[in-house]
């Protein structure tokens, strides 16, 4: 019976530990502008005529818009911590967010701020912005 009772605990403990708060400091983005992303694919083909053989070479960048400021028109809000990582928001705390974006009146410039939240999955839940 009590092993019963400790198996029961195992999923209430790992809940637990995923519904920790962090704090994230970063700029709020503009998602759409963020998620566009411009590839650029190049390859080159050299041949040796002496040896008959040819190397080809091949050059992948992708570069990611990371100068995407909040606009009035910005309806789903990313935040780019400090330390170069993307963060998204589930639709209560995106909603949130826009209002606060909104009520501050800051619009096409950087809105550096502190989130307070916990993640669910690949979202942020947010608790608090500062």
């Amino acid at each position: 019976m009590k092993t019963i009772a400790s198996i029961g605990l195992i999923p209430l403990f790992a809940w637990c530990l995923s519904a920790q708060t962090t704090t994230f400091d970063g700029t709020l983005i503009d998602e759409g502008c963020h998620s566009t992303r411009t590839e650029h694919h190049e390859s080159s083909t050299t041949s040796d005529p002496a040896t008959g053989s040819s190397t080809t070479t091949h050059s992948d960048s992708t570069s990611t818009s990371s100068d995407c400021p909040v606009t009035m028109t910005t309806k789903t809000i990313g935040l780019m911590t400090s330390d170069g990582k993307y963060v998204r928001f589930d639709e209560p705390s995106n909603t949130r967010i826009v209002e606060y974006v909104k009520a501050r009146g800051k619009y096409n410039e950087p809105v550096k701020v502190k989130i307070v939240g916990s993640r669910k999955g690949e979202f942020v839940v947010v608790d608090s912005i500062q």
